[in-house]
């Protein structure tokens, strides 16, 4: 595939046509708006709707485990470890 090469004036005109602006007219102007859209706040969609979760600041409460291990099928209760319950089984592993 052959690749073109193109001034970054063309890239403005070709952008600022696209959007319906009028386009840069000095090289100043075209710079100053790169530096613009460089410096936009770029939105993700899928940050946008994973930072709806109601659990992102606090996690649910044991009513609504619960209600969601139900929800999701969860039979077997298993019992919640402590980083020290962790450190311990891994120097356990670590001596054998």
């Amino acid at each position: 595939m052959r690749q073109i090469y193109l001034e970054p004036r063309k890239y403005s005109e070709l952008i600022n046509t696209h959007q319906g602006k009028s386009p840069n007219k000095t090289q100043d102007q075209i710079l100053a708006q790169f530096e613009r859209d460089r410096n936009k706040n770029k939105k993700s969609l899928i940050s946008q709707v994973a930072n709806q979760n109601k659990w992102s600041d606090n996690p649910p409460d044991p009513d609504e485990l619960i209600e969601l291990k139900k929800a999701y099928g969860v039979k077997n209760e298993q019992k919640l470890t402590t980083w020290q319950d962790f450190i311990e089984d891994l120097n356990l592993l670590l001596e054998d």
